[in-house]
């Protein structure tokens, strides 16, 4: 009987904990998604000004978009 209280109580527990994690996961997850968007903004940006100043060369955007969001983001950027 003990042994039954105890495996439910720490099953209460245990499903208690898991909403608080999955509103941490959003919540980390939304930002994510708004610090790319806001990066993907910037290299939109960075990349029209360089075009009208025709410091472009011959770089092609799919060239110029990884490079500039890894340098904002820190994160790798794999074109398909």
């Amino acid at each position: 009987m003990r042994l039954a209280l105890l495996t439910i109580s720490a099953l209460c527990l245990v499903s208690a904990a898991l909403p608080a994690r999955a509103a941490e996961d959003s919540a980390s997850s939304s930002l994510k998604r708004e610090e790319t968007r806001r990066a993907r903004t910037e290299c939109a940006m960075e990349w029209q000004q360089m075009k009208r100043a025709g410091k472009t060369g011959s770089l092609l955007w799919r060239e110029y978009y990884p490079a500039c969001m890894k340098r904002l983001t820190g994160a790798d950027i794999i074109q398909k």
